[in-house]
C-alpha cells in the first residue's frame, strides 16, 4: 500500500467530458440545460461494466467505497454481530491487507466515506435514524485516528468538497451538513431530492451521488450545493439479483466509475467511461 502523501486526489475532469452524450429530460426542479453546467455530462445509459473485482471475503453489509490505484476502502456493517468495520483491500487480489473495528457502543453504523487526499473521512452512528454521529479522520496507512468531532443527527454518508469542506446527509438523505475539517457546522438544509443517498463523491463543483427512490429506483444524481439544485440525474440499472447498482458504494477514480452494490463477497463494477 503507498503511503498517504503517494495517494493523490482524484483527477475529475475527464470524467465530466466522458460522461457526455445524449441529454436526460431534465427533472423537475432541475437546472437550465447544459449551458449552465460545467460540461453535458449525462448520457442515456451507463455503459456494461468493464472489469468486476471480486471480493474474497465476507464484507458483511456494505456501505461506503473509496478506490485508489492499488486498493478499495470499504466500509460495511457486520448485522449480525452488530459492528462496524473498514477495509483496505488489495486490488490485484480482493483480500483485505488492513481493517479495523469502528464499533463504539451503539455506534455500529459507519456509512459512506470519503478520501480529501491525505484523509479517509468516515461517518460512525447508531443503527437507526437517531444520533449522536461520530465524524472519524482516518490515516489510511494504518487506520489509527487522526481527528474526530460530533455531529447530533445519524450522518449517513460523507463527501470532501474542493474546498476542503465536509459534506454530509442524515438518514435517507432528508437533510444535508456541511461542515469545515475541525467540525464546525456552517450550512444545513433539506434535500432537494427526495432520494435516499448511499454514497457521494465531488465531481469539480457538484456532488455526484448515488441511491434509490420510487420502488428502489436506482439514480445517479448530480447536484450544485452552492443554488441547491438538482442538476441532472441519470437512472441506473439492477444487478443480476435484482439489486440497484447504486444500493451501496460509489467512486470515481481517474476515468472509471466503481459501485458496489453487493454484501458479502460481492464484486466491486468498474465502468469504464472512455
Amino acid at each position: 500500500m503507498k503511503k498517504a502523501a503517494m495517494l493523490r486526489p482524484l483527477q475529475l475532469t475527464p470524467i465530466l467530458l466522458l460522461l457526455s452524450t445524449l441529454s436526460l429530460p431534465a427533472p423537475p426542479g432541475s437546472a437550465p440545460p447544459s449551458s449552465e453546467l460545467p460540461a453535458s455530462i449525462v448520457r442515456h445509459r451507463l455503459p456494461d461494466p468493464t472489469v468486476r473485482f471480486p471480493l474474497r471475503f465476507d464484507a458483511y453489509h456494505v456501505q461506503g467505497l473509496v478506490v485508489t490505484d492499488t486498493a478499495f476502502f470499504i466500509t460495511a456493517v457486520d448485522r449480525r454481530e452488530r459492528r462496524g468495520w473498514i477495509f483496505r483491500v488489495a486490488r490485484a487480489s480482493g483480500r483485505p491487507t488492513l481493517r479495523r473495528e469502528l464499533t463504539e457502543g451503539e455506534r455500529i453504523h459507519p456509512g459512506g466515506l470519503a478520501f480529501d487526499g491525505r484523509l479517509l473521512w468516515v461517518p460512525s452512528a447508531p443503527y437507526h435514524p437517531g444520533g449522536p454521529s461520530r465524524i472519524l479522520a482516518l490515516s489510511p496507512d494504518d487506520f489509527s485516528v487522526v481527528h474526530s468531532f460530533s455531529a447530533p443527527r445519524h450522518i449517513s454518508l460523507l463527501a470532501a468538497d474542493p474546498e476542503g469542506r465536509l459534506v454530509g446527509t442524515d438518514w435517507d438523505s432528508r437533510h444535508f451538513y456541511i461542515w469545515d475539517p475541525s467540525g464546525r457546522l456552517l450550512a444545513q438544509f433539506p434535500s432537494p431530492t427526495g432520494v435516499a443517498y448511499q454514497d457521494c463523491q465531488f465531481v469539480e463543483r457538484l456532488l455526484l451521488c448515488g441511491g434509490y427512490h420510487r420502488l428502489f429506483q436506482g439514480v445517479l444524481d448530480w447536484i450544485d450545493l452552492e443554488s441547491r439544485r438538482l442538476v441532472q440525474r441519470l437512472p441506473v440499472g439492477r444487478t443480476r439479483q435484482g439489486w440497484p447498482l447504486t444500493r451501496e458504494g460509489l467512486a470515481l477514480h481517474r476515468d472509471t466509475l466503481y459501485l458496489l452494490p453487493y454484501d458479502g463477497a460481492g464484486d466491486v463494477l468498474a465502468f469504464a467511461l472512455n
